[in-house]
């Protein structure tokens, strides 16, 4: 049996480098979708996130950066999110 699967989109308009850095940098990212960010992303690092919804938090690493343009993210539970 197969994992469930879902695919989600949003268009958000801005330039690419500006919605690349609002999920990058903690004094964006915290501005609509966290709580807290430990620290900033990085290429090869790791970050615990705590989300809006109280007591819910988790620790990504980060598996992709390009700068302005690329973001690959594993959850805890190994699921990713690009």
């Amino acid at each position: 049996m197969s994992s469930p699967t879902a695919t989600v989109s949003q268009l958000i308009n801005c330039p690419a480098e500006t919605a690349f850095e609002a999920f990058v940098l903690p004094q964006h990212i915290t501005r609509f979708w966290l709580r807290s960010a430990s620290e900033p992303l990085a290429p090869g690092g790791s970050a615990t996130w705590d989300f809006l919804v109280p007591g819910v938090s988790d620790t990504i690493r980060v598996l992709d950066f390009v700068p302005g343009s690329q973001l690959s993210l594993e959850w805890s539970d190994g699921a990713t999110l690009r």
